[in-house]
């Protein structure tokens, strides 16, 4: 039996609310060269028997030991040979055409092509909001590295070419690497193919309380991780020079070291902002204030002084 098109996997922990969701917005495509594959994270609630019961062998069941959705993904593109992987969340849906539109335009382009992308609607209770971040095409490199986390590729929109990724080695397991293994992966790709978009909203990305990327200190120490590993890449130098490297090392230190004082680690907040100073003498001032301040104050007094320095600033420059 030869494999289809399209393998869309969707890892699942403890996802039985919502689960049936993002399935039936696969199984409505109106492209029909494609399998779903569901990955059961080590649910606890039922996720797998409720896959099982309802959907059958319309859908391909895969169940492991928790391990979290790097090696769930991981383990739905060892269980397929297709051409094109889709990666969507449990919690998110496809919309109809998403498929047919998104093959429409691979056929379109030739194999330096590894990623593809959508815009997608925001949605949180009652409110759906369209996400008009502009899509940006081509050679993605220099771009994802300089703003880091902020970009609109969030898994559920994105269709990757199945044999490119392989040849960065799929998405990162690592424990230090969870949360950011979306943004991790979408580098290396970049630093070797190039990216395209689709500027309609294909996607519902569902907004709650159990989003990863709520996961707000952990996701910034994974991508402090991810960052270090940059100077690994050879492109790196394409796109800024090792000072400005510094620099940008020194502020995602510095962000790591705001979150852990939020979360009441001033500790690790102190060890953070240490590196941060010794990276990049830019701000070394301020971050020395904070510093000091970390003996003594809670992070809303650091808070308040942040605001007064920057209006200083403001003064100064005018």
């Amino acid at each position: 039996m030869s494999s289809p098109t399209v393998s869309i996997i969707i890892p699942a922990y403890n996802a039985r609310q919502f689960i049936c969701r993002a399935i039936d917005s696969c199984l409505a495509q109106t492209y029909t060269d494609y399998d779903v594959i569901v990955v059961d994270d080590g649910s606890t609630d039922g996720t797998s028997d409720l896959v099982r019961e309802r959907y059958g062998d319309r859908v391909q069941l895969i169940r492991k030991e928790n391990g979290g959705v790097a090696t769930a993904r991981n383990v739905g593109i060892a269980a397929t040979d297709s051409i094109y992987i889709k990666p969507l969340d449990s919690d998110d849906a496809l919309h109809p055409t998403y498929l047919e539109r998104v093959i429409e335009r691979f056929n379109e382009e030739d194999e330096t092509v590894a990623l593809m992308y959508t815009r997608y609607y925001f949605i949180e209770g009652d409110t759906r909001e369209a996400i008009s971040q502009p899509i940006l095409e081509g050679d993605l490199y220099c771009h994802l590295i300089d703003t880091i986390e902020i970009n609109g590729m969030i898994p559920s929109t994105v269709m990757l070419r199945r044999q490119h990724l392989l040849d960065v080695g799929k998405f990162p397991e690592e424990p230090e690497l969870q949360y950011i293994e979306d943004w991790d992966t979408w580098v290396r790709l970049a630093e070797k193919y190039q990216f395209v978009g689709i500027q309609d909203c294909l996607v519902d990305y569902h907004w709650h309380g159990g989003n990863m990327s709520n996961r707000t200190t952990k996701t910034s120490r994974a991508l402090l991780q991810s960052y270090l590993q940059l100077r690994n890449h050879s492109r790196w130098r394409d796109c800024m020079t090792d000072d400005q490297m510094d620099d940008k090392l020194a502020g995602v230190y510095h962000k790591v070291a705001m979150k852990q004082w939020i979360d009441g680690d001033r500790s690790q907040a102190r060890h953070y902002l240490r590196e941060a100073m010794t990276l990049s003498p830019r701000s070394r001032i301020i971050r020395r204030v904070f510093y000091i301040l970390s003996y003594v104050a809670p992070f809303s007094v650091v808070a308040l002084t942040n605001a007064f320095l920057y209006r200083i600033r403001q003064l100064v420059k005018s």
